[in-house]
């Protein structure tokens, strides 16, 4: 179970930055992808453009409180974003969590080209020292 206070972490190293691959998705409640050389992060319909980026390491942590429908964006352990998203009682159940796609489907999965060194789920939305720490 995922509770509505939580913080989802991913250190990914993309290589292809040109073509639009998704790193780590759950269905259409979050998606982080990226497209055009930009980072983007998708919550419950609700897109940032976290900006371009490089073939290198990046650490992406967000801290989610989903029954105020807020999040904490942090990438490379500085805030980035905070985004407003429509809540939902689906994080704990309903599609799984997807690591270099947005579908099993071979024909409209957005397969991601690069390293995903660890994913990582915590049942408390995480201050930003803890997440410094991680990065």
């Amino acid at each position: 179970d995922m509770p509505d206070t939580s913080t989802v972490q991913v250190l990914f190293y993309p290589f292809d930055l040109k073509s639009r691959q998704t790193v780590l998705s759950k269905g259409n409640l979050y998606e982080a992808y990226i497209d055009n050389g930009n980072l983007f992060l998708n919550l419950n319909g609700t897109t940032t453009d976290l900006g371009t980026i490089k073939a290198k390491y990046y650490h992406l942590a967000v801290a989610l409180d989903n029954t105020a429908g807020s999040a904490k964006i942090y990438l490379e352990g500085e805030l980035k974003e905070t985004v407003s998203f429509s809540g939902t009682s689906n994080w704990a159940n309903g599609t799984p969590w997807l690591l270099a796609t947005n579908s099993t489907d071979a024909g409209t999965g957005k397969f991601y080209t690069g390293l995903v060194d660890e994913f990582v789920i915590y049942k408390t939305a995480l201050p930003q020292n803890v997440i410094q720490a991680h990065y």
